[in-house]
């Protein structure tokens, strides 16, 4: 499964199943470079990854990211990667006083990674 999550500052966001192979992914990304080896080597080696990827052409058109590990621990983990990485990108500024737009910003991105993994993380009332 190859989900495209959306379009976020221009930049485009894959979620992949995780056992999304390279050749479905090549596939369903139209015009994506991606490293067979280097895609292929993240399987083993962690609870789930974000790696930029590109056009043919050199240009950066997103990220794709692939939970191995469907966990809150593991999809917020990759969410700080994403986040991370746009922050860089649309040059926005960190400090103590824009703390607001990342803690929105991570509630609705792993909200809408958890749906897409078919999650139930739906808010508790604990007593």
């Amino acid at each position: 499964m190859i989900t495209k999550i959306e379009n976020i500052f221009n930049v485009s966001l894959y979620l992949l199943s995780k056992d999304a192979k390279y050749d479905e992914v090549i596939d369903s990304i139209p015009e994506i470079r991606l490293d067979k080896d280097r895609f292929e080597e993240k399987i083993d080696t962690c609870g789930g990854y974000v790696m930029p990827i590109c056009t043919r052409k050199c240009v950066k058109c997103g990220y794709i990211m692939q939970i191995f590990n469907y966990n809150i621990n593991t999809i917020v983990h990759e969410c700080v990667h994403i986040l991370d990485f746009i922050i860089q990108d649309c040059s926005l500024t960190t400090n103590f006083d824009s703390t607001e737009y990342r803690a929105y910003f991570m509630g609705w991105l792993s909200d809408k990674i958890s749906i897409s993994l078919g999650l139930n993380l739906e808010d508790k009332n604990i007593k």
